[in-house]
């Protein structure tokens, strides 16, 4: 179904599809389990959200449903279907969304871990930072192409109900084959998992459910920030860090390092480019006051990519000593 908004349904669709796979695992309170899932009707390989029972009677499952029904964006990724059902209390429900044949970020980032001396090259990176910039600013601002845009972006678009993801991380980040190959040789990128997601206009408290060891979250939660929207441009920034430092840095969100300046904690690495490393650390650095909007680094990250495509970025190092900075993925 292409991008289809169908209404959420009260009947079971279990019945249109057959099981895939066992439980993929990775799954948080949210969720019973993650299946891949294969519509009776035409084959496609779907997967399967099977939601918690205190998330449906909570209504959080509800919210959910409700935020990513609207949301119709290349680099988010595509609702299909779901059912609530509420018998007597006996909760039951699933959420279909789409496939993505390469699994998450944090499985590609875990095999290139596992390959000696190898890194990511710089145009993949920038191919991968440019996805997730725009599928933030699409969330923020409604805007679908953000990098791209030729003029600054100075508001939400005309009706627009902003939404902050709240959760983004590697496991949370889906890769599909470039469909466009406009990516600088890295896949397509889908953000997923939006059960943490809450509107910009409400005003609830956000309770992520985070634990005490958990510093990623426990940092935004003392600094009393604007939560939803700069955790979304941090996170991204902290998501970059770690694709570049490949296991030789604690990711951030289980570190300290979201505490201090990104320069405090190692930035990018040598490796990769003085622009890069500037542009991370715009996201990231300086957290007791306030981070850079995402409308505000995108100009900034279509310059940067744009100069990296034709090998013009600042080198940290000797590339024919250390590597070159505009390596493609592997």
């Amino acid at each position: 179904m292409a991008f289809g908004r169908p209404p959420i349904s009260d009947l079971s669709l279990q019945s249109q599809y057959e099981a895939v796979s066992l439980n993929l695992g990775r799954y948080g309170p949210c969720t019973k389990g993650i299946f891949v899932v294969k519509s009776r009707r035409d084959g496609k390989k779907i997967i399967q959200k099977s939601m918690a029972p205190y998330y449906i009677a909570s209504g959080k499952a509800e919210s959910e449903l409700s935020i990513l029904r609207e949301l119709q964006h290349k680099n988010v990724v595509e609702y299909i279907d779901a059912f609530i059902v509420d018998q007597d209390g006996n909760y039951d429900g699933s959420l279909y969304m789409e496939y993505c044949e390469h699994g998450n970020l944090q499985d590609y980032l875990d095999t290139r871990m596992g390959i000696q001396d190898t890194w990511i090259g710089e145009l993949a990176i920038w191919g991968l930072l440019k996805q997730l910039v725009n599928a933030v600013a699409y969330l923020q601002y409604g805007i679908h192409d953000a990098v791209s845009a030729t003029s600054p972006i100075t508001g939400v678009a005309p009706g627009w109900r902003g939404v902050a993801h709240c959760d983004i991380r590697p496991w949370n980040i889906f890769l599909r084959s470039r469909g466009d190959g406009n990516n600088e040789s890295f896949p397509d990128v889908v953000l997923g998992d939006f059960g943490f997601a809450q509107r910009a206009d409400d005003n609830t408290t956000l309770n992520l459910g985070a634990t005490e060891e958990d510093n990623h979250w426990r940092a935004f939660k003392l600094r009393s920030l604007n939560i939803g929207s700069a955790l979304d441009g941090w996170s991204v920034g902290a998501i970059i860090q770690t694709s570049c430092r490949l296991g030789t840095l604690e990711p951030a969100w289980f570190s300290t390092a979201c505490l201090s300046p990104i320069r405090g904690v190692g930035g990018v690495g040598l490796r990769y480019s003085q622009e890069l490393d500037e542009v991370v650390g715009a996201l990231m650095f300086d957290v007791l006051q306030g981070l850079t909007q995402i409308r505000d680094i995108a100009p900034k990250i279509q310059l940067y990519s744009q100069q990296a495509s034709r090998g013009q970025l600042t080198a940290r190092m000797h590339p024919k000593t250390h590597g070159t900075i505009s390596g493609e993925l592997e």
